[in-house]
């Protein structure tokens, strides 16, 4: 009688012993070994185009545009069709690895409307130069508009309108980007677009955008003064206005 059971109590024996190891649950599983070897990067964009896209959000009016960041090129243009396969295939290999620093599109529609670079530095090597000028090429054929800005600390809205080819007056007064009278009219020309540490005196640190003075209102804080970013309420930054020693003394 036991010999008889011998046979079935082998193979299952035996199909346990298989399943343990080719299980993907098993520890002995090749998946069940593998580690992921990936770790999350520090930022999106770097600190020059976090801080430009941030700049260009003000400029443009926000219920007619959205901007994206670290588009493919992919997404925005394509490979044309009747092309040969590797003809096509070559073409495609030129763009898929790439991206564009920052999109604009029509609010409603999503349609692209500019890509725009930020030009550091490293753009002013031969080799930068010959991929930005093949993307410039590239964008032009696909009759989407590519606008270049050199990185630099701070920008006015009339250079980013001039760049993106709109009118100074194609926006009404009330969507330019602009301090209200309590600011200086050097305020409300120039974005900076620096770190939030090297915020120029006036300017929110945290968007760049220019600050003036507000009472509060409400609250433990009721009736004093502070400067608020004219941006608000997006932006709801507040800083304390420094009162000066002799009137402390005074108080």
């Amino acid at each position: 009688m036991f010999d008889g059971l011998l046979y079935p109590i082998l193979l299952v024996v035996l199909a346990v012993i298989i399943f343990f190891i080719a299980s993907p649950l098993s520890p002995l599983s090749k998946k069940a070994r593998v580690e992921f070897p990936y770790q999350r990067r520090e930022r999106l964009m770097t600190e020059a185009e976090g801080s430009f896209y941030q700049v260009l959000e003000l400029a443009l009016p926000a219920d007619r545009y959205r901007l994206f960041g670290k588009v493919r090129v992919e997404d925005l243009i394509s490979v044309k069709p009747g092309l040969d396969r590797s003809t096509r295939q070559s073409f495609r290999n030129r763009i898929k690895s790439r991206h564009i620093d920052i999109v604009v599109v029509e609010r409603k529609t999503f349609k692209p409307v500019w890509a725009v670079e930020l030009d550091d530095k490293s753009h002013d090597s031969v080799k930068r130069k010959e991929r930005d000028t093949f993307l410039d090429n590239a964008f032009e054929a696909a009759e989407l508009p590519l606008v270049r800005f050199k990185a630099k600390r701070s920008y006015t809205a009339a250079d980013i309108k001039t760049a993106l080819g709109l009118d100074q007056t194609d926006f009404p007064v009330e969507e330019t980007i602009a301090a209200s009278e309590e600011s200086t009219a050097t305020s409300a020309e120039s974005i900076s677009a620096s770190r939030a540490e090297d915020a120029p005196e006036g300017f929110c640190p945290r968007c760049y955008a220019p600050m003036v003075k507000k009472r509060v209102r409400s609250g433990k804080h009721a009736g004093a003064e502070v400067m608020a970013c004219t941006r608000y309420p997006k932006c709801r930054k507040l800083l304390p206005i420094a009162v000066p020693a002799a009137q402390k003394g005074s108080d």
